[in-house]
């Protein structure tokens, strides 16, 4: 029979052997007497000294063995080895081993490392149990054994007892080929196909006895594998859970079957945790955890926040902890370190086992996330809000822009929580209807105080003061065009509708993305500023105003009951208008284009841009999208047009062009769901030529409150007309128009117009040549065999069939339903993405012919009417085909 392993023991003989061979002599103090076996173990040349009744005689000893080592010491190493040993304090010997120490090292429980050094010299049975313990245990148990020392139950001896592994028999070796107990357990849990030979080969009491000598399962008879299957699932789940709850002794637990062996707990936690992480076992551990939860009643629901927190075991705590999360974040006055606890928690969930599993629980912990990162933004926004300062308009635009700390990321945060709230719908939790509230409400009150500093700094301007002090859309043509045609630049003008400034914004960077340039630094070849728009911000006057001849002359006039704009005493109702104004004011070949004539990006056209001094492009979309729509279309309908403009200054770079400008009429305000009935206030009195929500325009304006009047001098327009503006976020009662979607008031949302320069005159970076499709093995792998909801996942990896050097690879997932492409977006990645362009940028592994897999949730803007879908995976720079096509039922009950 084989001596008996001493694990701990082994640990700290091998813990002291390293600290002599780097320290020389060590000067050990044991006062209880905890390692006296481990000195008398021998050191293999190292002379060992012992205390013997006479300090004075065990410095004389140690003086010999220095002595014995001063030749080492003149060439400059270090004394000894040579290990004493006292089973006392450090202040009994009245400093008799001072020398000793200072040439070497002294080791104590609960010494500090001496001035200077960075050595371990704490030598208490709970400092070097605990090391020993965490080679082999999981953290949870070590603080339980830890507890058990600290309580003085437990001994050196018995930490070796506790930890020492017992025997596998040869037969359970051979038969699941492999020593390892963990594997033994998982092979069982998961091969079915092995029952019939276990029972004919009468191993299930073998089995039996495995269980109950590793893993501490009691003793009892079983009548099948797979009825001890249930059991030893059920064993190691409910135990595991109990364990990293952190408190066995909660009421919650009591009743069940809990073991205390530390040996089997740390295997326990072990075996679970690699059973969680092991792909090819995760929809047997899915299912056997639900099975084992539905049958064991456990209380789940009774254990605190903090405990529930650090179980992953169940899919009933994840949800437990979602509700909880949902209805703490919902909380008003929820302090800074509880929300940044509950923040850590929904980040840990989103990537957590069960939101793998289970993609509308990924989508729940991602609303919950976007929630979290609103709500702290919205409060540090708040601060800044809440400050007693005079804002002038400029200060506020600037304020609202800044790149880093711009309030326009409000916007944007708000319309990414919207999005992934919408995935969620059809949830009846009533604490995630309370955190929508929560935002909504929120998001109202911030924007509305932006509105009312404006109106405020508005009334309180001075024209002269302000003049140098604001960039004023109706000067974009003047400052930032006209320069570069009389540089002779080839321009192209992009006029987008309800351009909002943080839609722009994402613009940029997937535009810094796309059009990227080794060696320039991104920031550099696109720019974004911010610049004062046109009151009303209504489309006819945004549009004229960015035409040239708006710095000197621009206005509304009345024409037939309505209101017609002129620019340079020139009226120009319409798109058609404007393009034609612009032909005729602009010197060389002009060419005038919609964002879809340029969709398409043919050679035939490539040839016609050539051609072209100045191209001008407008987009509708976006507004054409808020006004026709519901909001969370409208959002989703943002991130096509996003794209189809990247694509588009894709195109003009090939054409040549040098430069690119892009700007807006105007942005928008944009809520989730229709504004509330107490924001509405009658329209003003008077001779209305046009109403909107935002604005009112027309003759003898009426007295009244709840809106700012304006003569069409206060906002240098011509035409003599008046003007009225809601406060705040009111809304006039008008006829038509929508309660979701505004635009024409006095807000940052409304008036800031975005200025988007585009430099490409040294060309668009040209991506090395990727390898071929047919070098690389691209595979797509759908979560699920059929799609249930509005959101889905898919696995995109790649492996190269021949050795390559393998680099960045941009892709792009493309869901097909009836052979037309569906309107999906990114609502997460588990790899670097752009959202603005659904593309997914992979990385090769180090050392390794193959990308890292990157598992996509993609959420649906609405149902295909079909019975299922088609992935397709496409270059991303080429659009060439990489991989499908890849059916996906659809079975959706309610559409």
């Amino acid at each position: 029979m084989s001596p008996a392993t001493t694990p701990v023991s082994d640990y700290i003989h091998a813990w002291i052997a390293d600290h002599l061979r780097k320290h020389g002599i060590l000067v050990w103090y044991d006062p209880q007497g905890h390692y006296r076996k481990i000195v008398d173990r021998g050191w293999s040349d190292v002379p060992v000294l012992h205390y013997q009744n006479s300090f004075l005689a065990l410095r004389r000893d140690g003086d010999k063995a220095l002595e014995a080592g001063s030749t080492r010491q003149r060439l400059g190493e270090k004394p000894g080895p040579l290990l004493i040993y006292l089973n006392c304090t450090p202040q009994e010997t009245r400093y008799a081993l001072v020398e000793l120490e200072t040439a070497g090292l002294r080791l104590a429980p609960g010494e500090p490392s001496p001035p200077g050094m960075n050595a371990d010299c704490d030598t208490s049975l709970i400092h070097l149990a605990a090391r020993a313990l965490r080679e082999t245990l999981p953290e949870e148990v070590v603080e339980e054994v830890v507890q058990k020392i600290r309580e003085g139950v437990i001994t050196l001896e018995d930490l070796d007892d506790l930890v020492r592994p017992p025997e596998i028999p040869i037969e359970l070796t051979t038969f699941y080929d492999t020593q390892d107990p963990i594997q033994i357990g998982l092979k069982f849990l998961a091969d079915e196909d092995r029952d019939e030979a276990i029972q004919a080969q009468n191993r299930l009491q073998g089995l039996i006895d495995f269980f109950a000598r590793f893993f501490d399962l009691r003793r009892r008879d079983f009548s099948s594998p797979s009825e001890l299957r249930l059991a030893v699932a059920t064993h190691l789940l409910i135990n595991e859970a109990a364990l990293a709850s952190g408190d066995l002794q909660h009421a919650a637990w009591q009743g069940q079957p809990l073991i205390t062996t530390p040996a089997a707990q740390g295997l326990i936690v072990k075996t679970v945790k690699r059973w969680r992480n092991d792909r090819d076992l995760a929809a047997l551990y899915a299912t056997l955890s639900t099975q084992v939860a539905a049958q064991g009643h456990l209380p789940l629901d009774a254990l605190p926040s903090e405990m529930l927190a650090r179980i992953e075991t169940f899919a009933t705590a994840d949800d437990l902890l979602l509700e909880r999360a949902a209805a703490a974040l919902a909380t008003s006055k929820l302090d800074p370190d509880t929300r940044a606890w509950w923040r850590d928690v929904v980040a840990r969930r989103e990537q957590g086992f069960w939101a793998r599993e289970d993609d509308q629980r990924r989508q729940s912990w991602h609303a919950l996330s976007q929630a979290v990162a609103f709500l702290e933004l919205g409060e540090g926004i708040g601060k800044e809000l809440a400050k007693g300062r005079r804002w002038r308009p400029g200060e506020l635009l600037r304020a609202y822009a800044d790149e880093t700390s711009g309030w326009y990321r409000l916007d944007r945060s708000y319309r990414s929580f919207e999005l992934a709230r919408d995935a969620l719908a059809d949830d009846p939790r009533l604490a995630f209807t309370k955190l929508e509230n929560r935002v909504r409400d929120l998001y109202h009150e911030r924007v509305g105080r932006m509105a009312t500093l404006l109106i405020r700094a508005w009334e309180r301007r001075s024209e002269t003061a302000e003049a140098q002090d604001i960039p004023l859309q109706r000067h974009i043509f003047r400052d930032a065009v006209a320069p570069l045609l009389r540089h002779k630049r080839r321009v192209a003008y992009i006029l987008v509708d309800a351009l909002r400034y943080e839609l722009a914004w994402e613009l940029v960077e997937a535009l810094r993305r796309a059009l990227a340039r080794p060696g320039a630094p991104p920031a550099h070849q696109v720019v974004i500023e911010p610049w004062l728009g046109v009151l009303p911000g209504i489309t006819p006057l945004g549009m004229a105003a960015l035409l040239p001849g708006a710095e000197h002359s621009l206005g509304l006039l009345e024409q037939k009951g309505s209101v017609i704009p002129e620019v340079n005493g020139q009226t120009i109702p319409n798109r058609e208008a404007r393009m034609a104004y612009l032909r005729e004011q602009v010197q060389g070949h002009v060419g005038t284009f919609t964002i879809e004539d340029l969709r398409a990006a043919s050679k035939r056209l490539i040839a016609k841009l050539e051609k072209l001094d100045f191209i001008v492009v407008t987009s509708q979309e976006i507004d054409i999208a808020a006004e026709t729509q519901p909001p969370i279309p409208t959002i989703f309908h943002f991130v096509h047009v996003l794209r189809d403009l990247t694509r588009t200054v894709r195109t003009l770079a090939r054409a040549g062009v040098d430069e690119v400008l892009i700007t807006a009429d105007h942005g928008f305000l944009l809520f989730g769901a229709p504004i509330k009935e107490g924001y509405l206030i009658p329209a003003p009195d008077g001779n209305a030529l046009k109403i909107g929500r935002r604005y009112w325009i027309g003759h003898q304006l009426g007295l009244g409150d709840g809106f700012l009047a304006q003569s069409a001098a206060d906002l240098g327009l011509t035409g003599g007309l008046e003007y009225a503006f809601p406060q705040g976020l009111s809304i006039f009662k008008a006829s038509g128009g929508d309660f979701s979607y505004f635009h024409g008031g006095i807000s940052l949302q409304e008036v800031t117009v975005p200025l988007i320069r585009i430099s490409l005159a040294q060309g668009i970076s040209t991506p090395p040549r990727a390898p071929t499709a047919r070098k690389i093995e691209w595979v797509l792998t759908p979560s699920r065999d059929r799609i249930t909801g509005k959101v889905f996942s898919v696995t995109v990896s790649g492996e190269a069939r021949e050795l390559l050097a393998l680099a960045p690879r941009r892709v792009r997932l493309e869901v097909q339903a009836n052979g037309k492409p569906c309107e999906v977006i990114l609502a997460h990645t588990s790899c670097e993405s752009d959202t603005s362009l659904n593309t997914l940028i992979l990385q090769p592994l180090p050392g390794e012919q193959i990308y890292a897999p990157c598992t996509v949730t993609l959420q649906f803007k609405e149902y295909p009417e079909t019975d299922h879908v088609t992935l397709f995976l496409y270059d991303a720079t080429t659009d060439n085909l990489l991989a499908g096509p890849v059916h996906i039922a659809l079975d959706i009950a309610i559409r």
